[in-house]
């Protein structure tokens, strides 16, 4: 989804911050994977940026949230790789 004053411009001074509020919108929008693909943007296209690392932070806050809420109904990796591993 390219939006018209990033598009227009994506590497202006003015591209990380569009970035970072994009991501955050989506976020506040309920849209986790497309909130994530803005703030890695703002990390990958823009790794100077002050923003760049608040977007990090923005990255790292989430999959922080994610398994606290996969811990909460048991839906962890390790539960699903010893289920799987079990013979039938």
């Amino acid at each position: 989804c390219a939006h018209p004053r990033v598009a227009a411009a994506p590497n202006s001074t003015a591209a990380p911050i569009q970035k970072y509020f994009i991501a955050h919108c989506y976020e506040k929008l309920g849209r986790d994977t497309a909130a994530r693909d803005y703030y890695g943007r703002v990390s990958k296209d823009h790794p100077r940026s002050s923003w760049a690392t608040t977007a990090q932070k923005e990255l790292a806050r989430m999959a922080s949230r994610e398994y606290q809420k996969q811990r909460a109904t048991g839906d962890t990796d390790r539960k699903r790789t010893r289920q799987n591993a079990r013979p039938e």
